[in-house]
């Protein structure tokens, strides 16, 4: 009797404990504020690639900014961004746009061209509707 009683709330006090990291990990879970976009014409030539630390320095009178704020779109853009695909051949990315992501307590910089994504320092390739949606983005009043 006392074996099945021992097994019984075994299994509850595991069911619970499930339950509460779950909910723990789902509370921890970032949630992204806003997002700033820092972005130049696409098609502007410069003589040498542009690094994601240099995008500042070289655009800044050209750079043009937009905040977002909705969370609809914000949501619609991080599903984007983390459907992205892995570029094996390209070794640099020519930045023309920098994403700012903030969460809570930290911001993420995605560093965009016309061809490639740079974020978490891996290259991806960019997708043609992530381009669409950003182009959405700039001109959304």
């Amino acid at each position: 009797m006392k074996h099945i009683f021992f097994k019984k709330n075994f299994l509850i006090c595991s069911l619970f404990l499930i339950m509460m990291q779950s909910t723990s990990l789902a509370a921890k879970e970032p949630h992204c504020k806003k997002v700033v976009l820092q972005y130049v014409d696409f098609d502007i030539f410069t003589t040498a690639d542009v690094s994601c630390t240099r995008f500042n320095t070289a655009f800044n009178d050209e750079i043009q900014t937009r905040t977002i704020t909705n969370g609809q779109k914000i949501k619609e853009l991080i599903v984007l961004l983390n459907k992205l695909k892995i570029d094996k051949k390209a070794k640099s990315v020519d930045v023309r746009m920098k994403i700012k992501l903030y969460y809570n307590h930290s911001v993420e910089v995605i560093c965009l061209d016309r061809f490639d994504a740079l974020k978490g320092g891996q290259i991806y390739e960019m997708d043609k509707s992530l381009f669409q949606f950003i182009e959405t983005l700039k001109n959304h009043k």
